[in-house]
């Protein structure tokens, strides 16, 4: 017997010994967790059941205290209600317009805020009443002294009273409500000023919000003295113990000390009616996983483990310089499939990248070689023109004299080799040299205007970038001087970049040309073999190159023309001294 046949037999009856060991386990933990769970539910509706309400009792409470604070005219309300302590004391409609102005803001503001309350009246001393409502009227002929809420509400002294929820006979055109009362009393004489009362719609207590499984858990509040007195319950009959013989699927807890008492509970079936069902279904999930395994595991094994080695031998043996080719593999729709095709084009990706890094190597070598060509005896050269200079100079013949200058000016730039990057202000006096002799040679036919900020002056710039526009502009612009041209030089930075603009008002370009420069930019340096090049990547095309090879391909040359009225080119190079 094979090796991994031998332990697929020892791992299968493994995994059925430890698989129908766990289900035990599992099966009475199961049981335990819903106990607990089911516990936990019923803890947790209660707490938020009971904190609502007493949240929401603690508000009523909360705005009656308002009736004893400032209104919204001189003095306070209990003030107000002072006058009217008198039994026999008549109330002019004046009074009531006053008391009620007085109470209007405060009453508004519970209306609006509190869109179950139906309404508030005050109940005076000698039983004249006004107020504030949402669609009911208060019976202004009921005479509550002789009712017993009325009397418990006197009894309780300032604290508050809550009525059961039915239908009250004194509130006109209202239904089924529950209403809170609160003697009203003067701080500072403790004498009865009257009563407020607060009207509510049953919804006050409306507990299906903290219900996460209204279908299976059940809520009642009810009086604490009367359970037939019920204000919440989204049961047909209010839930009691006698209902549950299982006692942890039922809590009863007294609540706003002892008003109230709130009952919640948890259909049984709720957690314990699929235990059966779930325990045949473990059992039939056992041991259809054991098959699989048994069918699953050798494939799996050849399948998996199999490529893996595979791929990691070829990786071994190759380090990454080769794709792997193994389309039996890298043709597959799952992971091992994407693990191919994924390393297929790693490598693929390392090589191009390593082939694009190699030619880039190879431009910037061109452009060496291309410079060093450009010194070719340049000192014999320079040397013979500060020659032609002296003669001239003796012979008085200052148009050779300023372009052997110049000249020489020119060849002693060229040939630095401190740095590639140089100050703009010596890139500037190089194209002043290089107008200078054009100037002399087309007969100042064109003019050179420079505005450059002395901040830019001393912004560092590769070397031997703006002569060429210079010439473009000469050469193709003015078409070498036929006709007179001007040719304007400026320069602007931002915080990152220098932006160096020539632009000329000479003859331009068709949109077809600058669609092919515009191209010629676009398109990638290119060096066909040593020592030889390819014209279209002299002048403009090399400036281009060139700031692309030394600061990346985000920065580098621009060119805009419309036919006869000019052309603009725009250089942008980082702000930086050093390359990165």
């Amino acid at each position: 017997m094979k090796l991994r046949m031998r332990f697929f037999l020892i791992y299968f009856l493994c995994s059925l010994l430890m698989l129908f060991t766990t289900m035990q386990y599992f099966l009475y933990r199961y049981n335990l967790i819903s106990a607990e769970k089911a516990t936990q539910m019923l803890e947790n509706t209660m707490y938020s059941a009971t904190a609502q309400v007493e949240n929401m009792v603690g508000a009523i409470t909360n705005a009656t205290y308002l009736f004893q604070a400032n209104g919204t005219t001189s003095g306070s309300i209990i003030d107000e209600l002072q006058k009217y302590k008198d039994m026999n004391y008549e109330m002019s409609d004046y009074d009531l317009y006053t008391s009620r102005q007085n109470i209007k803001y405060i009453c508004q503001t519970l209306l609006i805020s509190n869109p179950q309350i139906n309404g508030i009246f005050i109940i005076l001393a000698n039983s004249q009443t006004f107020g504030w409502s949402n669609g009911i009227d208060f019976d202004y002929k009921y005479q509550p002294a002789t009712d017993d809420w009325y009397k418990k509400t006197l009894d309780l002294h300032g604290r508050l009273y809550i009525s059961e929820l039915s239908k009250k006979d004194f509130f006109l055109g209202a239904d089924e409500s529950v209403f809170f009362a609160k003697a009203l009393h003067n701080i500072y004489t403790n004498d009865y000023l009257g009563t407020v009362l607060i009207d509510c719609s049953p919804d006050i207590f409306n507990l299906s919000s903290v219900n996460m499984v209204p279908s299976d858990i059940y809520i009642s509040l009810t009086d604490a003295n009367d359970p037939k007195s019920v204000y919440y319950s989204n049961t047909e009959i209010p839930i009691s113990k006698e209902q549950f013989s299982d006692d942890s699927l039922f809590i009863t807890r007294d609540i706003l000390n002892g008003n109230f008492t709130m009952n919640v509970a948890m259909n049984h079936e709720y957690f314990t009616g699929n235990v059966n069902s779930a325990t045949r279904q473990m059992y039939l999930v056992a041991l259809l996983i054991m098959a699989i395994l048994a069918l699953v595991y050798i494939p799996l094994l050849n399948g998996v483990i199999k490529p893996i080695q595979t791929l990691t031998n070829h990786i071994h043996s190759t380090h990454f310089r080769k794709p792997a080719n193994m389309p039996g593999y890298s043709r597959r729709n799952d992971e091992i499939g994407l693990m191919y095709r994924e390393y297929d084009a790693v490598v693929k990706s390392l090589n191009e990248y390593i082939r694009k890094d190699y030619q880039n190597k190879l431009v910037t070598m061109d452009a060496q070689m291309r410079a060093l060509e450009a010194q070719i005896d340049a000192h014999f050269l320079f040397n013979t023109l500060e020659t032609i200079n002296s003669i001239a100079e003796i012979e008085e013949i200052e148009p050779i004299q300023t372009i052997s200058m110049a000249l020489a000016h020119m060849f002693r730039y060229s040939i630095k080799t401190q740095s590639e990057l140089v100050p703009l202000r010596d890139e500037i006096d190089h194209i002043k040299n290089y107008i200078s002799i054009q100037n002399i040679r087309y007969d100042n036919r064109f003019t050179v205007d420079i505005n450059i900020p002395e901040e830019c002056m001393n912004e560092r710039v590769l070397k031997l970038i703006l002569q060429p526009v210079i010439e473009n502009s000469i050469n193709h612009g003015f078409k070498r001087c036929q006709i007179r041209g001007r040719i304007l030089v400026e320069a602007g930075t931002d915080e990152q970049n220098l932006y160096i603009k020539i632009s000329d008002d000479g003859v331009g370009m068709s949109k077809a040309h600058l669609e092919s420069l515009k191209a010629l930019l676009q398109s990638k340096p290119q060096v066909e073999e040593l020592g030889k090049r390819v014209y279209e990547s002299i002048g403009i095309k090399n400036i281009n190159s060139r700031i692309q090879l030394y600061y990346g391909t985000m920065y580098g040359l621009t060119v805009d023309s419309v036919e006869n009225e000019g052309t603009t080119t725009l250089i942008t190079v980082p702000r930086k001294q050093e390359r990165n």
